[in-house]
Order: structure tokens, then sequence, then C-alpha cells
């Protein structure tokens, strides 16, 4: 079972984060939140952080607890005035990247897409981009488990993201 929290972020994108058994939030100052679930701890850096998008975070938890879906994804409400400017992770004590704990995930792109997807991942901590062809799927090795692949956002035309899946194949 994965479930997600989705935060919007104004420098880094959409950042999913993975609630597992339940996460911990801490707001050590107006401008940081850092939010664990144990395994990973995630710092966000920005504006106006309170208690409301404590709030904002503990409804979207309880929502993905709730789906019967074994996979779904929350969205966290931002309160208004609220930003969240940059994000930085911690895994196992440490800095996530080289020598932390990898995963494999495969991307399959439909026939019905119009063009070719670049997708967004990272290897030891850098960004890395990988196009996978119409109609075409590839395997990412030894990528980072955080964040997760994702459409570079970037692209343009936009591709569709129906047409595109990204699935954690880690043995």
């Amino acid at each position: 079972m994965s479930k997600f929290l989705s935060f919007e972020t104004t420098n880094n994108g959409t950042v999913l984060f993975p609630i597992v058994d339940g996460c911990f939030m801490n707001i050590s100052s107006p401008e940081a939140l850092a939010i664990t679930n144990g395994t990973i701890t995630v710092f966000f850096a920005g504006t106006n952080m309170s208690q409301s998008l404590i709030d904002s975070i503990n409804s979207a938890q309880v929502q993905a607890f709730q789906s019967s879906w074994r996979e779904a994804v929350s969205v966290v409400g931002i309160p208004f005035g609220t930003t969240i400017d940059s994000v930085s992770a911690e895994q196992g004590g440490g800095d996530a990247g080289p020598g932390e704990p990898t995963c494999d995930y495969q991307i399959t792109v439909s026939p019905a897409a119009a063009n070719p997807v670049q997708i967004i991942y990272y290897q030891g901590g850098n960004g890395v981009v990988a196009t996978v062809g119409i109609g075409d799927n590839t395997t990412l090795f030894g990528a980072d488990c955080f964040p997760q692949p994702e459409i570079d956002p970037s692209q343009s035309p936009a591709p569709n993201p129906a047409n595109v899946t990204i699935v954690d194949v880690t043995p």
C-alpha cells in the first residue's frame, strides 16, 4: 500500500511525501516545517508556516488513510498567505544521496501519447532527465527513492499524464 501527501511548492513543483503509517510535523519557525514518517524527514522552507498548515496536513493524512484505494495521493491545501519555496530531505540519519537506498522505476508511455515524454529523476542526489518514446517503456535502475520520478513540468507541449505510467518495481 502506497499513500502519499502532495505539496505544491513555488520552486520544486509538486512534491510527494510517503506517509507510511502516519507522519509527524514540527514547525520550528514561521519559515520552517519538518515532516517525518520515521524513515525520511523532509524540510520545507517558506513563509507563514503555522498551525493551519499542520491542520491541512493532518486533514490530508486522514483523507488518504480513509481511502479504500491501495495507492492514494492526498493534496495538502496550502493556507492562503503560506508558501513553500524549497524542499530538502534526510533519510536514515543522513542526507539523501550517494550510499542511500535506491529504487527501480518502470516508465511506460502509451501509444496514444502525442510526443515522447521527458522524465525527471535523481541518482545520487543529482537530477537526471530520461526521454521515453511513444509506445515505449524503460526501467530506471538505481534512482533515488525520494523524490520519485515525475514528468518534466517544463516539457512543451505538456504530455497528458494519463498517457504515462510510473511504477516502483524495486525488488
